[in-house]
């Protein structure tokens, strides 16, 4: 068996992932927290299937911001925040609210609404009298 290449590389390259989750370069550092904010919160929506928060943006940025510095470029702090993405309980598991809880208030109301003495449900049910 043989491999081969690439040789000489000259970076990650341009591939149709990349540029799904590169939607904005930065010309200069300025614009890097700028774009970083953009980028991260579209992959946070995607991955997490749900609205971003603040404080998930935030944290987020904070990551990226930790990542830019120790790796010294963008695409590391970029990398540093996907990393935190996929480890998040919000994108390892799906929480989904309990329906049932949804139709208590419904059920609720219908057995209040019928159950007067007269109804069916109070029908043999015996109600012992206080005398004052």
């Amino acid at each position: 068996m043989s491999i081969a290449g690439p040789f000489k590389p000259t970076g990650a390259g341009d591939t149709p992932s990349r540029r799904q989750i590169f939607t904005c370069k930065p010309a200069s550092a300025a614009e890097e927290p700028a774009c970083a904010r953009q980028i991260i919160s579209k992959l946070a929506r995607k991955a997490y299937r749900r609205s971003v928060t603040q404080a998930d943006l935030d944290n987020l940025v904070g990551f990226y911001q930790r990542g830019r510095n120790e790796g010294g470029n963008f695409e590391s702090g970029i990398e540093a925040a996907i990393q935190l993405i996929l480890a998040s309980p919000d994108f390892l598991f799906r929480f989904e609210p309990d329906r049932r809880l949804f139709r208590l208030p419904a059920f609720i109301a219908s057995a209040i609404k019928t159950s007067h003495p007269g109804s069916r449900s109070f029908s043999g049910a015996q109600f012992p009298m206080k005398s004052f």
